[in-house]
Formats: C-alpha cells, sequence, structure tokens
C-alpha cells in the first residue's frame, strides 16, 4: 500500500505542475506575445536589410558596367535594380539613397541617383568612406 500512496503522491505534484505551467502562461501571456512579437520584428528587419543590401549591390554592379546612366527613369531602375532606401527632394530635384546594409547615414559605402523634375538619372555619386 506504500507504493499506492506514493504513485498517488507522485500523480498528485505532477497535475499540480501542470495546473501551476498553465496559470503562468496565463498570467504572463501578454509578456509572451511580446517576445514573440519582437522575434518576428527581427525577422522582418533581417529581410528589410537584405533586400537593401541586394538593391545597393545590384546598383553598384550596375554602375560599375555602365549599365546604370543617365536618361534611366526611376521606373527602369527601380524595376531593374530595387527600390532606394530612401528618396529625398530638393526643390525639382530628387536624389535617391541606396546603402549597403554595414553603412550608417554617417559613414560607410552608398550610392546616391540624382533625378530631374521628369524623373530620369542625371548623375550618380558613389560614397565609399
Amino acid at each position: 500500500m506504500r507504493w499506492l500512496k506514493s504513485i498517488r503522491n507522485f500523480l498528485f505534484f505532477l497535475g499540480a505542475s501542470f495546473w501551476l505551467c498553465g496559470c503562468a502562461a496565463f498570467f504572463h501571456s501578454e509578456e509572451i506575445d511580446t517576445l514573440i512579437d519582437a522575434g518576428k520584428d527581427q525577422n522582418y528587419k533581417e529581410a528589410v536589410l537584405a533586400g537593401e543590401e541586394a538593391a545597393f549591390q545590384n546598383v553598384k554592379e550596375a554602375a560599375k558596367k555602365g549599365i546604370l546612366a543617365p536618361p534611366l527613369s526611376g521606373e527602369e531602375i527601380r524595376k531593374q535594380f530595387g527600390e532606394p532606401v530612401v528618396i529625398l527632394t530638393a526643390g525639382a530635384e530628387k536624389k535617391w539613397a541606396y546603402k549597403s546594409r554595414r553603412a550608417t547615414w554617417f559613414s560607410g559605402p552608398k550610392i546616391y541617383l540624382f533625378f530631374d523634375k521628369e524623373e530620369h538619372l542625371t548623375r550618380l555619386e558613389e560614397v565609399v568612406k
């Protein structure tokens, strides 16, 4: 009979453990959801950075080969090489920025494309530092 009491105690302990784990998950579900969302955000961030790097490398190679040259349109450039990281407007001129994932806005490799008011490429500038 002693073994029966041991089994009963073990099953009680096991049941109580499962119940407590379920309660803990219930009371901390918001925190758990936050951690899951953070993980998803990290995956999204990595995908965005990979896309930016691919576009930067495409633009860099095309510039070296002379494929990326005036008077290509902005639409053609987007289709062939990908989206810029940012588009800046100063008066009638637009400036597209493509940057490497290891670059910051203050240093590192970037390529700037300049467009006229009809959005045709007028010049490009590569920043290496």
